[in-house]
C-alpha cells in the first residue's frame, strides 16, 4: 500500500498540534507558521518526521530544530517507556525497512542517494550499477519495486516526463549505507566493491551530467523542440550543481566546464 506524505496544510496543523502537547505555551504566529512551513518541507511532510521534530519543542525552539534537520537522525528520535523503537526513531523505521528488502534493492537504493532534486530512468540506467547481483535484471523492475514499497518517489513534471526521487530523510540514510561498503552485499553476503563504490559512482554522475553541457547539447536548444528541451535541462539543475561540485572537487576540468556552460544556459534563458 502506497501512503504518499500528508498536505501542507495537514502537516503545518500536526506539528502544532504536538508542538503544543509538549509545550502548552506554544502559540502559533505568522512569523512562526513561516518557520514551521519551512520545516515541515524539509522532512518532506512526512508525519512520523513531523511527530519526532515537533516533540523537541519542549526543550528547543524552532530555529534550533530547523538548524539541527543537517543531522536529523539525531534530532528526529523520542526516548520513553513504552516507545516501539521504530515508532520513536525515524533511523529505526528506515532501517526496518531496508532490512526487507533484496540485495539488489538495497544497492539500488543506495546509489540513489548520488542524484539530488529528482532523476530520470534514463539518468539511473547510465549511473546505477546493479550487475553485480543481476546482470540481467532491468533497472526500471527494481525501481518500480522501491516505490511499490514507498521508498522512491515518482511523479510527473509539467512536460509529462517521469521523475523520481528520495524523500530527503531516506536520501541521508541511502548515502550513509553508500559510505560504508560493508553495508552492500551481493545474494552471497559477500561486500562489493570496484565500480559499485561511492567514488566510481560520483564519477559516472560527472560523466553523465556533464553531457548537458557539450557543444551538441547547448546548440539543440535554439532548434525545433528547444523549449522542451530546456526545460528537462532546468528540471536536472541540482544535479549538474552537485556533479559540478565534484568535478571541481577531483579536479576534472573538463567536465566541470561542460557542466558550467549547461548551467549557464539554465540562467541566461531564465
Amino acid at each position: 500500500v502506497r501512503v504518499p506524505p500528508i498536505t501542507a496544510n495537514d502537516a503545518l496543523t500536526l506539528f502544532v498540534e504536538r508542538a503544543e502537547r509538549g509545550h502548552p505555551e506554544f502559540k502559533l504566529t505568522p512569523a512562526k507558521r513561516s518557520r514551521i512551513e519551512a520545516i515541515v518541507a524539509q522532512l518532506d511532510y512526512l508525519p512520523l518526521a513531523i511527530e519526532l521534530a515537533a516533540a523537541r519543542m519542549s526543550m528547543l525552539n524552532l530555529e534550533q530544530i530547523e538548524s539541527r534537520l543537517a543531522s536529523r537522525f539525531r534530532l528526529l528520535r523520542r526516548r520513553g517507556l513504552g516507545v516501539d523503537d521504530r515508532q520513536g526513531n525515524m533511523y529505526s523505521a528506515i532501517a526496518w525497512s531496508w532490512d526487507l528488502l533484496e540485495p539488489v534493492e538495497r544497492l539500488a537504493l543506495a546509489q540513489c542517494a548520488v542524484f539530488h532534486g529528482g532523476f530520470t530512468l534514463v539518468d539511473a540506467e547510465a549511473i546505477l550499477d546493479v550487475s553485480a547481483i543481476d546482470a540481467d535484471l532491468w533497472l526500471e523492475e527494481v525501481l518500480g519495486s522501491l516505490v511499490d514499497k514507498t521508498l522512491v518517489r515518482r511523479w510527473a513534471t509539467p512536460g509529462g516526463r517521469h521523475r523520481f526521487g528520495l524523500y530527503e530523510s531516506i536520501r541521508a540514510f541511502a548515502s550513509e549505507k553508500l559510505a560504508d561498503p560493508k553495508t552492500l552485499t551481493d545474494s552471497e553476503g559477500r561486500p562489493l566493491t570496484g565500480p559499485l563504490a561511492r567514488e566510481a559512482l560520483e564519477r559516472r554522475h560527472i560523466s553523465h551530467f556533464s553531457g548537458w553541457g557539450t557543444t551538441t547539447a547547448i546548440d539543440r536548444l535554439d532548434v525545433h523542440g528547444g523549449p522542451d528541451l530546456y526545460r528537462a535541462l532546468e528540471e536536472q539543475i541540482e544535479n549538474l550543481e552537485a556533479a559540478l561540485d565534484l568535478a571541481l572537487t577531483g579536479g576534472q576540468s573538463r567536465d566541470a566546464a561542460h557542466l558550467v556552460r549547461a548551467l549557464c544556459a539554465i540562467y541566461y534563458n531564465r
